[in-house]
């Protein structure tokens, strides 16, 4: 049968030190035990220090209340979205990227729902928009039809200028 999926981790690591400072996913830099994460593929942190890994695989938002002050192996405090079929303004399928905007609103490229979801603090509710879709229910490429300046086919990698526009 198929291998089975390898655990993975997350590091902080400081610069210009290529070594990492802490770990995110397990216990140490060494030991894959009690492992959190689940393909983590995105990264991002607020402007209070709140940290945000995007889990692909885990269909998921990990998060803790700092980025600085976290512990190797501390489990998140939020985990925001899971699996849904049919989508919801709180679900995911496999999600791969994050970004966090200038009034710290979380919006994720939910990849394989072809949409982009924003999330507003305190990242409890679920989205408040949906972009790429007519709403939080549907999830078809493109809408259904041909690619169109308001769809997503697969939509991955998400970036915010400084003049707080977003790239998707």
């Amino acid at each position: 049968g198929p291998a089975a999926p390898r655990p993975a981790q997350a590091a902080v690591i400081s610069l210009p030190d290529p070594s990492a400072d802490r770990v995110l996913g397990q216990i140490n830099y060494t030991n894959s035990e009690n492992d959190i994460l689940y393909h983590p593929s995105g990264v991002a942190v607020a402007s209070d220090g709140r940290l945000f890994v995007v889990e692909s695989f885990g269909h998921e938002v990990s998060s803790w209340p700092s980025a600085a002050a976290f512990a190797s192996a501390d489990a998140p405090d939020l985990v925001i979205g899971a699996y849904g079929d049919p989508p919801s303004a709180s679900t995911f399928y496999q999600p791969e990227s994050i970004a966090v905007d200038a009034s710290d609103n979380l919006w994720v490229s939910d990849t394989f729902n072809h949409r982009v979801l924003r999330i507003p603090p305190p990242y409890t509710a679920g989205a408040d928009l949906v972009l790429g879709q007519a709403d939080f229910i549907s999830n078809a490429s493109n809408r259904g039809g041909p690619p169109a300046a308001n769809t997503f086919n697969f939509p991955r990698g998400l970036a915010f200028d400084g003049a707080g526009n977003l790239y998707v």
